[in-house]
């Protein structure tokens, strides 16, 4: 787990997409020379290019998106009105001679990700209802996506209690227990779960849902809010963070296989200090975190002994963070989201910009150290 040294960074953090705001930014990706970024709850795909965002409607709301070495980018998308359900859709952006952003969504879907929970049940709750949240690409071009219940409060409720130093989804888990549930009544696990999409049919930990060119498998289950999917520079380690439960956790990646073993706490979050949200990985091994409540970025560096050292911690201008990613000129600035409503639960969300000018803007710092190479789906 994280020791408590740390050395807090005063660098300066713009904003940048001039009076841009995003009801709730998320799933930042560098390429070709711009941002790329996703509203979930505005239903937009975004590119910041030259100080200037633009923006394209989507079908359904948006959990995350990927690269796609096809073209294009993989889009986890909802499906059912209430956003609830998910699967993985094509997304072609393009720009129209005016420099309108369009996007292109009635190319090939995949793969309804949330079907795999038939073939492997995740928990006692089935009619849990969930979407898909954060997702990344392996160096092997598989999706990685997890998913988040929302048939109970998130991240904005009374967060979950840190269990000990167990993976989510153990059985040893303690986390799992009724007194670290948001309600004390409820004693199940709960039913999100962390997958992995693979380019082509297989058979792994014995269950697989085909559909079109791509099965998805559940590798992770008894989730809250899956977020912050990040692998270490060499790739044998991958981070992970079920939001609620105030931790990152790390297991150790089979690159060939895709296979996840030996889960364990990497860091954890104080009480006081908000949960870990989406995340990033620089060159030298650094997990770049954003801090959702927090109002921060930090960055863990492990210890070589399995544990993580808070190295770094940058102040922002909004207290909901949401996630960053590494670009620009050098690959050395982190970009970062945030978000401008007082909770992504409630219909009636409220705008926080009165009280916090800059939320929903985009933020960039020059950190100093470049990112680990961004990876795209292979299909």
């Amino acid at each position: 787990m994280a020791s408590d040294g740390m050395a807090t960074t005063n660098s300066e953090v713009q904003i940048v997409g001039g009076d841009y705001r995003a009801k709730l930014g998320e799933s930042p990706v560098w390429i070709n020379g711009e941002l790329v970024f996703i509203d979930v709850v505005a239903k937009e795909i975004c590119t910041l290019r030259d100080g200037t965002v633009r923006r394209a409607q989507l079908p359904k709301m948006p959990g995350s998106i990927v690269p796609s070495s096809k073209g294009g980018f993989l889009a986890a998308l909802s499906v059912d009105a209430d956003g609830s359900g998910g699967h993985l859709r094509r997304v072609v952006l393009r720009y129209d001679d005016t420099g309108t952003l369009e996007a292109d969504t009635s190319k090939e879907f995949f793969c309804n990700v949330l079907d795999a929970q038939v073939h492997r049940p995740l928990a006692d709750k089935p009619g849990e209802r969930q979407c898909l949240n954060d997702g990344k690409c392996d160096a092997r071009g598989r999706v990685w996506v997890g998913s988040k219940v929302l048939s109970r409060p998130d991240m904005d409720a009374r967060y979950v209690q840190a269990g000990p130093d167990t993976p989510t989804g153990s059985e040893n888990d303690e986390s799992n227990a009724s007194s670290a549930h948001f309600s004390p009544s409820e004693d199940a696990p709960p039913a999100g779960a962390l997958f992995c999409v693979e380019p082509a049919f297989s058979f792994r930990n014995g269950s697989m849902v085909k559909v079109g060119v791509a099965g998805a498998v559940a590798e992770v289950g008894g989730v809250w809010t899956s977020n912050g999917i990040a692998w270490s520079p060499v790739g044998d380690t991958m981070y992970y963070a079920d939001s609620p439960r105030r931790r990152v956790e790390a297991y150790d990646f089979d690159a060939e296989s895709g296979l996840l073993r030996n889960g364990r706490v990497f860091a954890r979050m104080p009480d006081d200090v908000g949960v870990p949200d989406g995340m990033c990985v620089d060159e030298g091994g650094g997990v770049w975190v954003c801090v959702w409540d927090a109002g921060k970025v930090v960055r863990y560096v492990p210890d070589g002994e399995g544990n993580a050292k808070l190295d770094r911690t940058i102040a922002f201008p909004c207290s909901r963070p949401t996630s960053c990613c590494f670009g620009g000129a050098d690959g050395t600035t982190l970009f970062v989201t945030s978000c401008s409503l007082d909770t992504t639960v409630d219909a009636d969300a409220k705008d926080m910009s009165a009280d916090e000018p800059t939320a929903g803007g985009v933020f960039a710092i020059d950190v100093g150290v470049k990112g680990v190479p961004v990876h795209a789906a292979a299909f």
